[in-house]
């Protein structure tokens, strides 16, 4: 096979399937954020991804829908895929084994599933892949190497743990010339976007950073410096199993085969690879975050050529055929997780709460894509949304104030913030940010209740809370009103998509699935209202609905159990109490429904 038709075979096939499984909506992750901020022309949360952004807001001007941002994203791994094809028959000479193990890369979970959302990591993917390129085959790769390092620090910055490796072989092999400077510096201007747009106040517009101060935060990621080289034993122990699970998604059980080709590849790229694998993998490890898969990527990447080595030098040539296979069995045991082309769960419930929030409210919200997503879907209503992770950093108040009061109790808060922080460690820190998070929403919450209707979203509500701070939460169904005085039973409209559409078992999307949950929960707690208010007929009606999204959630079907046995229908009242003792599944109503079966079911 001509390396045009390996070229074609793995981009056609990569290219319809990830068409085919590329998500046509708001995306949970950052592609919200950095929809708008494409859109806008804004500047997105640290390091501002100012080549991404570029590139987004170009494509974006021919079709402006989310469908075309993560298409991009979707785009930049297919031409990894052809390129990686390249890579693979450079090392090999097997069309087969590039070819396969090109496509089964594209199909592995990891990547699949990062590649098919508005995401930068396909694009530093592609980068790497350009710079390894530059380095097995350029006669003149000095420039060109300098270049592409300049347009991957204008991505994401821990490019920097594969480009200082490749950087130092580089060196090694040629004598370096001062002339080739500005082919690192001229991409490094992409950064200006930062300064020059700020001043027009584009939304988003993260660390204002139309000055010095600003701008160095912005780029350095400052904010998030407490999460890198995270010493605890029981996080590293975590983050490692976490990796490990990544590995066996991505690559199945082919992964061995890679350290038999990083022993067989040549001598003066052993070191290097090496280098640009291990380097990256030990800043990951100790990153302490909740989602690391995207950062996996260029490891990955410089692993499966490791992969196409060895299996290059140990199979035998009639048995490489069989690796036709290995793509086959990627996208069937994958496809079912990774097709994201139906999945607009954040957009509804985006939707879903705009329906029933008041105009002129205050809705605060502790989730960054539903934050960004209700900026995107936003209606008229002088609705103020507010991110409480930001509500720390003076130039975000600013941005608030033309919006709602900020009173000035905040601004020694924010001293004492700064203060603290300065000498919390690691593990303090995150701690610290939080509670003076708190304690100034609480200030605002305080300056403006009287005026307006104040609502917050709680993404982790699981146990239904009814206090926040001293203040009441008085339950919307998918979000609380935040209230004085303990609240009045009361009923509130529901208008959530159909369980038809949204049933638990349908989705495998952590986010997703945590949707359904929600909805589920929703038409829970307005049953249990409706049952305290003596409104049966209804509140049986949501608890069926609350079981058509999750049909094992057991709670409900003691509640509803108990909602028939005061309509004084024993019969469903047994059935459901049965099938609720018979889950297992135990709470603080569990001694009652027990007593309750005995007496009337036995």
């Amino acid at each position: 096979m001509s390396r045009l038709k390996l070229m074609v075979v793995v981009g056609i096939t990569v290219g319809v399937v990830y068409y085919l499984t590329t998500s046509r909506y708001l995306p949970w992750g950052d592609g919200a954020e950095f929809y708008l901020a494409a859109k806008n022309l804004g500047i997105p949360h640290p390091s501002g991804y100012p080549l991404f952004l570029i590139l987004a807001r170009v494509f974006l001007s021919f079709a402006p829908t989310p469908f075309t941002l993560n298409l991009l994203s979707s785009g930049f791994t297919i031409a990894t895929a052809i390129l990686l094809s390249l890579i693979l028959y450079h090392f090999t000479s097997d069309s087969i084994i590039s070819s396969a193990l090109a496509i089964f890369f594209a199909f592995g979970r990891v990547v699949w599933l990062q590649s098919i959302v508005g995401e930068v990591y396909s694009l530093n993917m592609l980068l790497l892949t350009l710079l390894f390129i530059t380095l097995i085959k350029s006669d003149h790769p000095l420039p060109i190497f300098l270049y592409l390092t300049g347009l991957a620090l204008t991505n994401h910055l821990t490019s920097l743990f594969y480009i200082i490796p490749a950087g130092i072989y580089l060196l090694s092999q040629r004598s370096t010339r001062a002339e080739y400077l500005p082919f690192l510096l001229i991409p490094l201007f992409l950064y200006l976007y930062f300064p020059i747009r700020s001043r027009a106040d584009p939304i988003p517009d993260t660390f204002n950073p139309e000055g010095l101060s600003g701008l160095l935060q912005l780029i350095s990621g400052r904010i998030f410096h407490y999460r890198t080289f995270f010493f605890d034993l029981n996080y590293l122990i975590q983050s490692f199993w976490g990796f490990l699970k990544a590995v066996w998604w991505q690559f199945l059980i082919i992964s061995p085969f890679g350290i038999y080709g990083l022993m067989r590849i040549e001598k003066r790229f052993r070191g290097l690879i090496s280098f640009m694998i291990s380097i990256p993998f030990c800043y990951i490890l100790f990153y302490n975050i909740p989602d690391k898969d995207g950062y996996y990527l260029p490891i990955f990447l410089l692993w499966l050529i490791l992969i196409g080595i060895g299996m290059a030098s140990l199979l035998p040539s009639s048995y490489r055929k069989l690796l036709i296979l290995l793509p086959v069995a990627g996208f069937i045991l994958n496809f079912r997780h990774c097709d994201l082309s139906h999945d607009s769960s954040l957009e509804d419930l985006t939707q879903s709460i705009f329906k029933t929030l008041p105009d002129s409210s205050i809705f605060f919200s502790d989730d960054f894509f539903l934050y960004y997503s209700m900026i995107e879907k936003g209606r008229d209503g002088n609705i103020a949304l507010v991110l409480d992770f930001y509500l720390r950093f003076r130039w975000y108040l600013d941005q608030l104030s033309a919006k709602i009061t900020i009173p000035e109790e905040v601004r020694p808060l924010l001293r004492r913030c700064d203060q603290e922080l300065r000498s919390a460690d690691r593990i303090e820190y995150g701690e610290i940010s939080k509670q003076y998070c708190n304690l100034i929403k609480r200030e605002i919450v305080t300056a403006n209740l009287k005026k307006r209707p104040i609502f917050t979203f709680i993404y982790q509500d699981g146990n239904w809370p009814k206090r926040w701070l001293d203040l009441y939460l008085e339950t919307r169904g998918l979000y609380y009103r935040l209230l004085r005085e303990p609240p009045q039973l009361s009923d509130f409209p529901l208008p959530l998509p159909s369980s038809n559409r949204y049933r638990l078992d349908y989705f495998t999307n952590e986010d997703a699935r945590t949707v359904v949950k929600k909805f589920a929960a929703a038409y829970n707690r307005r049953g249990i209202i409706r049952t305290q208010m003596g409104d049966l007929k209804r509140a049986v009606e949501d608890f069926q609905r609350s079981l058509g999204y999750d049909p094992k959630y057991y709670q409900v079907m003691g509640n509803l159990g108990l909602a028939y046995l005061f309509q004084g229908d024993t019969v469903n009242c047994c059935r459901w109490l049965r099938r609720y003792l018979e889950s297992g599944y135990e709470d603080d109503k569990t001694p009652l429904i027990r007593g309750v079966y005995k007496e009337i079911c036995r």
